[in-house]
């Protein structure tokens, strides 16, 4: 019994590694549904929150998996207090929040090339309640692909 218990987090950590991170969330849940005793719990819904993160690869494309993660850092901050993650949870939470920040940022300035300034004003709305302003954020430079797109 013990031993199938540490094989599936094995191969949690070992998809997450290879970078497979939808495996490793898949053998996470497997792991909290047939073992997920309290202590133990708080590692995996670490785990999980992590490989969500990590998963992000592309902030265009993956707007769903930021919103998710947001709100399962906030659950997760809410649901352990005192948890020894909880300053890795909260560096996850600022970078996702900066992420959404600058995607808000470039829908709304998308919006003002194409002269469509209410949807522009929809968007920078949307980040004016946000954790972190665009003085918090270092943009990353923008790519050779970049340039020839926007």
């Amino acid at each position: 019994m013990n031993l199938k218990k540490s094989i599936i987090m094995m191969l949690a950590h070992a998809h997450m590694n290879d970078e497979k991170y939808l495996l490793a969330n898949y053998y996470l849940d497997e792991y909290n549904k047939r073992y997920g005793e309290h202590g133990s719990r708080e590692y995996t819904d670490f785990m999980k929150l992590k490989a969500s993160f990590l998963g992000v690869k592309d902030v265009y494309k993956d707007q769903k998996l930021i919103m998710d993660s947001i709100s399962n850092a906030n659950k997760y901050l809410l649901r352990y207090p005192g948890s020894a993650y909880a300053p890795l949870v909260n560096t996850i939470l600022i970078r996702l929040h900066m992420s959404q920040y600058l995607l808000n940022e470039n829908i709304a300035a998308l919006y003002d090339r194409t002269g469509k300034p209410e949807g522009a004003k929809i968007y920078r709305e949307k980040n004016s309640g946000s954790v972190v302003g665009m003085t918090d954020i270092t943009p990353p430079e923008q790519g050779i692909i970049g340039m020839v797109f926007d």
